[in-house]
């Protein structure tokens, strides 16, 4: 059982168990690593050229909020990852944001 959430050193890890939850269903627990890995980035800046991790943990967060009803949470989140520049957001704000 993965418990890392405050280990500096597996924040990239929180990323990729806080994805693998939201893959089955556990949107809540997936919430809190993908949230963990976050402030991590923020507090840190890029580390070790994870860029691409702290995008998509807003990207997949704000779903993971879409999907429970917390839209304007999910809408923030979605417009977040596209400012990191992932694109993808932009469809879903496109279709749960307007």
């Amino acid at each position: 059982k993965y418990h890392s959430l405050t280990n500096d050193s597996n924040q990239y890890s929180n990323y990729l168990y806080g994805a693998a939850l939201a893959s089955i269903g556990k949107s809540k627990l997936a919430i809190k690593y993908l949230t963990a890995s976050i402030n991590f980035y923020k507090k840190n800046g890029n580390f070790n050229n994870r860029k691409t991790a702290y995008s998509v943990s807003y990207l997949n967060r704000g779903i993971l909020y879409i999907q429970t009803n917390n839209i304007q949470k999910g809408c923030l989140d979605l417009s977040r990852a596209g400012e990191l520049g992932n694109n993808e957001a932009y469809e879903y704000i496109e279709k749960y944001c307007k």
